[in-house]
């Protein structure tokens, strides 16, 4: 007589009891009718209720919604024979939705009959909270690794790169993540040295914080950026590589360096004002008394002998210096006389230089005049004096022989002269320059060149050296343009003076 599939697994249900309540997995079991025969302790406790509200019952005595595919009809499996395993599923409890691994098999007899199917399910809820958690946080990173602007990346100790974001390419101007991964880690140093540098620092202070280093783009441009950098270990605590960040602060070096040199450029304007306003007071009051000292040396010429008048002549010579002295303080003066008058450049330079290159024996004067010149409102006499001003400071800068470079040319401005620390306004200029290959002038005098009798000079030769260029640029400025000097020590100087056209 053929066993009845239903007897034989009821009578193996306290043996699979006592074995399923051991388990910490959500099992069941039943017969081939779809009768719940079985469940252990953890299934009934996680729907909240006993082990004998389940037993003799179908799947669809349950909400569609409690157990879901959890209990779901298993007819294809008794029907097939055929396990279903590694099924990811959510099911409802009392406490929520949570989500499972369910496992499904046929239950057979010893003669190989399938009486009945068993299923396992492993809650994997926390799992399923932590793999959602860790999404959400990979792409929050994804996100912020795609669009920050600063470079974000990872490379090897020897300097292989591994991963960066997009702001990596545009800022070191490759086209390809392909082309950018192919370059050693250290040619994107301006010094190789650098990295060594930054690696010790990383090995000795465990990280770098926005450390300052001028990195090469792929066209040779320079730029001045701050590394972030922290070391990855493996699990002995060696370092096998580096991750980090790189923020471009060219443009800010830039502007910090603009800044500087328009205060230095302010500086010297509000020095040049109490220069010009004490120049005047003093010219004024010198002039008056120098009247009187020369009307008194004429009348007593009158009346002395020839030695006594020898000694009133040279008095009077003195004062006539004094005169000339005191006619660049009126230069350096806010009420210097500053009627424009348009004349020409070519003519000025000409007037200027003949005769120093008539008389000099020593030094090569070479002439370079663009043709065609903007036209230039100027007071001929102050622009003349500025640019012998600056031919005989040129002159002086030769200790032998040498070139005296004179220049003018047309340049056009399209934004403000910031890059080269001057504040002209965009518009057309005629640049005068004057250049020696003398001894040059050292970094740290650049800025006080245009002071008051500073010379460079340690025994000025000259009488009144000491305002020339000072008047230079007084007389430059009245004039609405600008001036410039660059100077290296041992290769020489370069004046270079911005007029605007009319």
């Amino acid at each position: 007589m053929q066993n009845d599939p239903a007897k034989t697994l009821l009578s193996h249900k306290a043996s699979l009891e006592s074995l399923f309540d051991k388990l910490p997995a959500l099992i069941y079991c039943k017969d081939t009718q779809g009768r719940i025969v079985c469940v252990n302790d953890a299934l009934a406790a996680s729907f909240h209720m006993t082990k004998a509200d389940f037993e003799g019952k179908f799947t669809q005595d349950f909400p569609p919604q409690a157990t879901g595919r959890l209990l779901a009809d298993d007819a294809n499996i008794i029907r097939t024979g055929n396990a279903e395993e590694n099924m990811f599923l959510p099911y409802e409890t009392p406490d929520g939705q949570r989500w499972a691994y369910a496992y499904k098999f046929p239950f057979r007899d010893m003669d190989g009959t399938i009486i009945g199917i068993i299923g396992f399910a492993m809650d994997v809820t926390e799992l399923k909270r932590m793999q959602t958690e860790l999404k959400r946080n990979e792409e929050k990173y994804r996100n912020f690794f795609e669009t920050t602007k600063d470079c974000v990346y990872i490379t090897t100790l020897d300097g292989t790169i591994l991963e960066f974001n997009n702001a990596a390419l545009e800022m070191f101007g490759y086209e390809s993540k392909e082309q950018l991964k192919a370059v050693p880690v250290q040619d994107l140093y301006k010094d190789p040295q650098d990295r060594k540098r930054l690696q010790e620092k990383i090995a000795r202070d465990g990280m770098v914080d926005k450390l300052p280093i001028v990195m090469r783009r792929k066209n040779d441009q320079l730029m001045h950026v701050q590394i972030t950098a922290l070391p990855l270990k493996d699990d002995n605590g060696d370092i096998y590589g580096y991750q980090g960040t790189i923020h471009d602060i060219t443009a800010l070096e830039k502007v910090e360096a603009q800044q500087k040199m328009l205060e230095a450029e302010l500086r010297q304007a509000q020095k040049m004002e109490a220069v010009a306003k004490l120049s005047g007071g003093i010219a004024h009051d010198f002039n008056n008394l120098l009247f009187t000292i020369m009307g008194s040396i004429e009348m007593s010429q009158s009346f002395t002998g020839k030695e006594q008048g020898k000694q009133l002549d040279r008095a009077y010579r003195a004062c006539l210096e004094a005169k000339q002295l005191i006619r660049r303080f009126l230069e350096l003066s806010e009420n210097a006389p500053a009627t424009n008058s348009q004349g020409s450049i070519v003519e000025l330079i000409q007037r200027a230089t003949d005769s120093r290159v008539a008389l000099s024996d020593r030094i090569y004067y070479e002439i370079q005049i663009e043709g065609g010149l903007y036209r230039v409102a100027f007071v001929y006499d102050q622009l003349l004096q500025a640019l012998e001003n600056l031919l005989s400071n040129a002159e002086n800068a030769l200790t032998d022989e040498g070139t005296i470079k004179v220049a003018a040319e047309n340049v056009e401005l399209n934004e403000t002269l910031l890059d080269l620390g001057k504040s002209l306004a965009p518009g057309k200029y005629v640049k005068i320059s004057v250049s020696d290959n003398g001894v040059g002038i050292p970094k740290d005098k650049l800025d006080k060149i245009f002071d008051p009798y500073f010379s460079t000079h340690k025994q000025p030769s000259n009488k009144g050296q000491g305002l020339g260029l000072t008047t230079v640029y007084a007389t430059v400025k009245r004039h609405k343009g600008d001036i410039r000097v660059d100077s290296e020590p041992g290769k020489g100087t370069t004046f270079s003076i911005y007029l605007p056209a009319v």
